[in-house]
């Protein structure tokens, strides 16, 4: 639910409607446009998911030895963070 009150549109109309607005700005969209391309280096299997073994991998390529719990919890809190 919403602050509102009202139930929260599912997450791909809020995306949708998020990209439409960046459209309208170019530096936005170079910004999300260069986001999008390192997503896609750690999407190893192209399915526009990064999954625990291709984030604990994209970690430590960014020099960040993680445990399973604490790429679990990044899961956890992102999840969290999406459901508000």
């Amino acid at each position: 639910m919403s602050h509102s009150g009202q139930a929260s549109a599912p997450f791909s109309s809020r995306s949708a409607r998020l990209d439409r607005v960046i459209l309208k700005f170019p530096a936005i969209r170079a910004a999300f446009s260069s986001i999008r391309a390192v997503f896609n280096l750690f999407d190893a299997d192209k399915n526009g998911i990064i999954d625990h073994a291709e984030l604990k991998l994209a970690m430590e390529g960014l020099g960040a030895s993680l445990e399973d719990s604490e790429i679990d919890d990044m899961f956890t809190v992102s999840s969290h963070m999406l459901e508000s």
